[in-house]
């Protein structure tokens, strides 16, 4: 999710400008002749389709640039009512609404006696209900075989724009753009500029037994390009964006966060309901249900169910959005709706979905328009097709490369307008402009941290210039082709040198596809490389380099490094059902820098560790989701687990190697979704060493000395603190995405969010591998008073517990981590506040 948000949010900073034109905010309650509250009242500026609806305490707020001279109140039952309006004023209008008596059959309202909401004795709960009963037999997976035309169109826009940007300098390369591409938005009447489109066409076939839905896609075109994403990394990026929203799942999936369905199972427990009248739609009569979250601030919709009023309570309608209260970042405006088709007597099918978000870093700000729109057409039910149809590995099964204009005139259920025709053209001609390629790259440098020339890259630029004890102020500079050089094979390395030092670092790699793209899913390829590295025993990151700036910052810098000169031959093979399995050699001459010593127990000095090493990893990631961009693959976390098993044996005399034992290691990864409180991520790892070797080749516990957080770390660990030849971690982070703050009176104003994380690490050290009773075996690090750094663990487990504060300013995390076990005088704790074993670290993150 991260990186997506990052890419989206880069457009918008590119673009960020004051507004100068005026903001017209109108807020007020809506009540009946009674005096009563009326929720759910339609809310408009005349000749436009700026507007809101009123709360369930009949009360609306609005605020736009583009508001007209009056606004009008709208209701099925009541007599429509205008009032004049003071462009750029902030004004209360309040309304009350006269009753033209329209009969609702089949319906009884209770109106709001100013008593508290409750579901007992409530009609439509009871409503609600039924529906909720009848899910199984209304959705369209009751179904034992069904299969349909898609096509999905999917639009990104820039908006909110003031009319004196085309006046500034930097955008006089867009000058035909604001004469000829300046179009009006049918959904808030903002004006808006078209950067970006896609089309798809597709096929869906679905089986009950055994499961299975697969989508044959049948061609793709695109104009615009977002940050060197290919046409298939643009399709992972745009399904998790605008995640398949399906009204009868319990949990709906937006922005990475699971809103609950408006008939969720639970759904009177977590949605106030009211019923508004009975209307009809499309010839077919239904009841209007509105419906709100109980708590404003919870991850929940607010909007409108039109259910069919008869016996079978099947989803006619749906109408979806979200309440400012919630704690979502950069998301103005959602709107959803949903259509369905009758397709077969009771059975009702989605027949369009439309998707419309309203992006931008501030109310003040330009941002970015996404709309996304679905629609299903030629239904085919109860027809069993092949089983090759259904048992295809890949959920999706592409059967065409390329398409031409002929093919979309065909396939497009609803043919582009005049306007759409021309934002193709409009969009390659704003691609090939100086500023644009310019704002391209720089967006891509700062979300990739690669600076790209074609047919080749440069990068790190976070690893340029870094700094450690040992190696003093370190130069490195890195490079690699990309696939405009050729798609087979990736030439890449780097060269480094520490003026502290003065030893030149290097890695030089080459990696070939047997596949015709070494970036497409699944992967078959071979890579080899051969390099001279230094690192901190112990040190990981997920996401970047050790010769990282970032690094640069500890919170107690090592003295001790390791230099390891290796040589590396990797085979990997993916399959689309999301097995892999990789096959790797690798010769290592390990060298220690700095006070680290290499010395037996009869003190007998050894210059260097050969190993010859193969290794075997298998991994299965089932629905495994991710987006391709030019040079690299970006997981996207799921609720499906990854779970990986490795196992290494090191050989004697294979090329130099002088060391026989084994390593074992299985790993779990998992995301779980808690309803309205968030999720949690776990990471469960076991591992085990056979065989009697010296301590750099057990297990290292990953520390964490940088100021930065880091989840796949011990954060309070100091480098090479342990070793084990048996382990066992447990690594754990919730994210409550403001479920707690939201409610409190300062938090909530200010957007921030609460996390809180525990970390386990329970391991043992057989007699083997101890070199206190094995002599023969490279004594443990010590400092340079001759104590002792590195410790053996007792029965029992270490333990570090955190909690934090994310979102600060939309982007910054502070977490206060406390290390709960060995607190001995002897191990080197981070002292803050006054309390040993207690730290402040931070890291940054765009997230919605």
């Amino acid at each position: 999710m991260q990186f997506i948000s990052q890419t989206l949010l880069c457009i918008c900073l590119l673009f960020v400008l004051p507004i100068k034109a005026q903001i017209t905010k109108v807020k007020g309650k809506v009540v009946n002749e009674h005096q009563q509250p009326l929720p759910f009242v339609n809310v408009s500026f005349k000749n436009s389709n700026i507007g809101t609806t009123t709360d369930f305490k009949g009360k609306y707020s609005i605020q736009t640039k583009w508001a007209t001279d009056s606004l009008s109140v709208s209701f099925l039952g009541y007599e429509k009512s205008t009032q004049f309006v003071q462009k750029g004023k902030v004004q209360t209008l309040n309304y009350r609404l006269s009753s033209t008596s329209v009969k609702l059959e089949n319906v009884t309202i209770i109106e709001n006696k100013k008593v508290k909401y409750r579901n007992k004795n409530n009609p439509a709960v009871e409503l609600i209900r039924k529906v909720i009963d009848n899910k199984k037999f209304n959705q369209k997976q009751s179904l034992d075989y069904y299969e349909y035309d898609k096509y999905e169109k999917i639009q990104f826009d820039i908006n909110n724009f003031s009319d004196k940007l085309a006046d500034r300098k930097f955008m006089r390369d867009f000058d035909f753009i604001f004469d000829n591409h300046v179009y009006t938005s049918e959904i808030n009447g903002k004006p808006y500029i078209p950067f970006f489109i896609r089309e798809k066409s597709s096929k869906i076939y679905f089986r009950k037994q055994p499961k299975s839905e697969k989508e044959y896609l049948l061609g793709t075109k695109m104009s615009g390009s977002l940050n060197r994403f290919d046409n298939d990394g643009i399709g992972h990026f745009m399904n998790k964006l605008y995640s398949e929203v399906n009204i009868y799942d319990n949990q709906i999936e937006l922005f990475g966060n699971k809103f609950p369905s408006p008939i969720n199972d639970l759904a009177p427990t977590i949605y106030k309901f009211f019923i508004i009248d009975t209307v009809i739609t499309n010839q077919t009569e239904c009841i209007n249900i509105g419906f709100s979250p109980r708590s404003k601030s919870d991850f929940a919709f607010t909007g409108n169910l039109y259910v069919l009023n008869d016996s079978s309570y099947a989803i006619r309608q749906v109408e979806l959005g979200v309440n400012n209260a919630i704690n979502l970042n950069f998301v103005n405006d959602l709107k959803i709706t949903q259509d369905y088709e009758n397709v077969e007597s009771h059975i009702w099918l989605p027949s369009k979905n439309t998707i419309f978000i309203d992006y931008s870093i501030g109310n003040k700000q330009m941002g970015v328009v996404g709309k996304k729109s679905v629609s299903h057409k030629n239904f085919i039910l109860h027809r069993q097709r092949a089983d090759s149809i259904y048992q295809t590995v890949a959920d999706v099964v592409k059967l065409n490369e390329s398409t031409d204009e002929q093919f979309w005139t065909k396939n497009r259920h609803q043919q582009l307008t005049n306007d759409e025709q021309g934002i193709y053209e409009m969009i390659d001609s704003i691609q090939s402009t100086r500023s644009f390629k310019i704002i391209a790259e720089a967006s891509s440098i700062l979300t990739s941290g690669w600076i790209d020339a074609n047919w080749y890259e440069l990068g790190t630029v976070a690893s340029f210039i870094s700094w450690n004890k040992i190696e003093g102020l370190k130069l490195r500079m890195g490079a690699r082709t990309t696939p405009d050089y050729n798609k087979k094979y990736q030439i890449g390395g780097h060269l480094a040198i520490g003026l502290g030092d003065l030893r030149l670092k290097y890695q030089s790699e080459f990696l070939y596809s047997f596949n015709k793209h070494y970036i497409k899913y699944p992967q078959h390829q071979i890579y080899s490389s051969i390099s001279r590295t230094t690192h901190f025993p112990g040190q990981y990151s997920e996401n970047i380099s050790q010769d990282n700036f970032l690094y640069s910052f500890n919170s107690n810098a090592s003295d001790k490094m390791i230099m390891t000169h290796n040589m590396k031959i990797d085979y990997l093979r993916e399959f689309k059902n999301g097995l892999s399995f990789g096959l790797t050699f690798d010769n290592n001459r390990v060298k220690p820098l700095g006070e680290l010593r290499f010395i037996d127990g009869y003190n007998n000095k050894l210059k260097q560790i050969n190993t010859d090493e193969i290794s075997l990893r298998i991994q299965f990631a089932p629905h495994l989701q991710f987006y391709q961009t030019k040079n690299r693959r970006q997981l996207i976390k799921n609720k499906y687990p990854i779970i990986t098993f490795s196992h290494t044996t090191a050989l004697t005399a294979v090329v130099n190697g002088e060391h026989n034992f084994s390593k074992s290691r299985l790993g779990l990864e998992k995301r779980c979704y808690l309803p309205l409180i968030g999720f949690s991520d776990f990471e469960i790892i076991v591992g085990k060493i056979w065989g009697k070797t010296h301590f750099p080749m057990l297990h290292i516990p990953t520390a964490n000395q940088s100021l930065g957080y880091q989840f796949k770390s011990f954060n309070l660990m100091n480098y090479i603190e342990f070793i084990n030849d048996e382990y066992f971690s447990l690594r754990w982070n919730h994210y409550f995405k403001g479920a707690i703050f939201n409610k409190l009176p300062v938090f909530k104003h200010l957007k921030v969010r609460e996390v809180i994380g525990l970390k386990l690490l329970y391991g043992s050290l057989g007699d083997e591998n101890n070199p206190y009773l094995q002599n023969d075996l490279l004594q443990l690090p010590t400092n340079s008073e001759g104590l002792a750094t590195t410790f053996l663990m007792n029965s029992t487990p270490y333990l570090e517990a955190s909690v934090g504060i994310t979102n600060i300013f939309k982007f910054l995390r502070v977490d206060l981590i406390k290390r709960l076990t060995y607190l001995d005088d002897r191990y080197q704790l981070i002292n803050t506040f006054g309390v040993r074993g207690l730290a402040l670290k931070f890291s940054a993150k765009f997230d919605f």
